[in-house]
């Protein structure tokens, strides 16, 4: 091939790698786009500790799994609002980046009315983008290969990011499809990490980290909470449907077993399910006006000695009066639940006050009708130990004062 053949094919081919690598970084500009337009991110996989042979029996292998969506808000001034759900079991749980930088999660109260609180782990305040930040958002084009091998130390980032673990990534590796990352595909190194047996000796754990980071872009919107209106007649006729009632309750863990009989007009709070009194029954004296007066009773004189005045019910009894059922999602016929955005502040006031106040806690909670009437409240709360509450409800609109207590004895 002679010279002048030479210098006219040399600038075709420095064409068609130009043009080659162009389409390239511009499909690695896709992809990112793409990550941050909206996502969900799957993560599953496991961490295993083993110890030496000697102490093999310590050895622990924990799942890892997170479902969130990737999302942001358009608010009513055409500002965008950075937002993650984080989805588990069924049910999901949202968090919005607040105008001071904070995260925030919104709720139901129980009156249907949203609350806003900041999220907080160990009582501190959350700043959204150290949490839910999404991580892509500080990867740059440059830093993906023209294989989509991403930068080792950009990839150990966002492998933290969504386990907070920390690991040195070896390889890590977007496979694509199109113009989208269907999977981010990573392998670590292992972490030796040393603890004391005793003053002197020490051993050396083994920390193996194994993931599978998927992709899909097929994501919901993620708006502000709202007041719901989801209730049937059903549900809201049995909670309008209380003028007398009796309440048997038990609380896991504790012999506070507590029957609630409540009239037309007075209040009997008795310890146990027997037909004997107890010290520190409760007989709240209605004196008009919503107002009660309480009396407890003393086995020391065996009466009922006043020792409170002016009481609103909602200080013993569970706040059906100001309720909305509109909070509760119906799971069957007779079934009612809350969900993590009803629960938090509006499961606790369904829960007779003598057990505590649960505002802010985590709780399951569901509600049973049987015959279009009330028939059982029951609650899992989470705090360090879990426990259950149940309250049984019976003798509904039929319920009076049991006729084995002595209200001569109340003075």
């Amino acid at each position: 091939m002679n010279k002048r053949n030479i210098a006219l094919i040399l600038p075709i081919i420095f064409s068609l790698f130009s043009c080659a690598n162009g389409t390239t970084h511009s499909i690695k500009e896709q992809v990112l786009a793409n990550l941050l337009k909206g996502v969900n991110v799957n993560v599953k996989g496991n961490e295993t500790i083993t110890y030496p042979s000697d102490y093999s029996y310590l050895s622990k292998t924990y799942d890892i799994t997170l479902d969130r969506d990737y999302k942001t808000i358009k608010e009513s001034d055409g500002s965008l609002t950075p937002a993650v759900r984080e989805n588990t079991n069924h049910s999901f749980e949202t968090f919005i980046k607040g105008d001071d930088g904070f995260a925030i999660r919104e709720y139901l109260t129980y009156d249907n009315k949203v609350f806003e609180e900041v999220y907080k782990i160990a009582g501190n305040k959350i700043i959204y983008n150290e949490r839910f930040a999404n991580p892509f958002e500080y990867i740059d084009v440059e830093d993906i290969a023209d294989d989509y091998s991403l930068d080792l130390v950009k990839a150990t980032y966002i492998v933290e990011s969504f386990t907070s673990l920390q690991y040195a990534v070896k390889e890590a590796k977007f496979v694509v499809d199109g113009s989208y990352a269907t999977s981010l595909e990573v392998k670590m190194f292992d972490r030796i990490d040393s603890i004391a047996t005793n003053e002197t000796d020490y051993i050396d754990l083994v920390n193996s980290l194994e993931l599978k980071i998927l992709f899909d872009y097929e994501v919901n919107e993620i708006n502000h909470l709202s007041p719901r209106d989801v209730a049937d007649s059903k549900i809201e006729n049995a909670f309008s449907n209380l003028e007398t009632y009796t309440i048997n309750a038990s609380y896991e863990g504790s012999q506070d077993n507590l029957t609630i009989y409540v009239s037309s007009d007075d209040v009997f709070v008795h310890s146990g399910y027997n037909s004997a009194l107890n010290d520190g029954d409760k007989y709240y004296k209605y004196m008009g006006e919503n107002f009660y007066d309480e009396y407890t009773y003393s086995s020391n004189n065996g009466e009922f000695e006043l020792t409170n005045f002016d009481l609103n019910k909602d200080l013993f009894l569970p706040n059906f009066s100001g309720f909305s059922s509109n909070i509760l999602l119906k799971d069957s016929d007779d079934i009612y639940s809350f969900d993590t955005v009803s629960s938090k502040y509006g499961a606790t006031k369904l829960i007779i006050p003598q057990y505590g106040n649960f505002d802010g806690l985590g709780i399951n909670g569901t509600v049973s009708l049987k015959d279009n009437l009330l028939d059982r409240i029951s609650f899992r709360v989470y705090p360090t130990t879990p426990f259950n509450i149940t309250q049984k409800f019976s003798n509904i609109n039929n319920t009076s004062i049991p006729s084995w207590l002595d209200v001569s004895l109340i003075k």
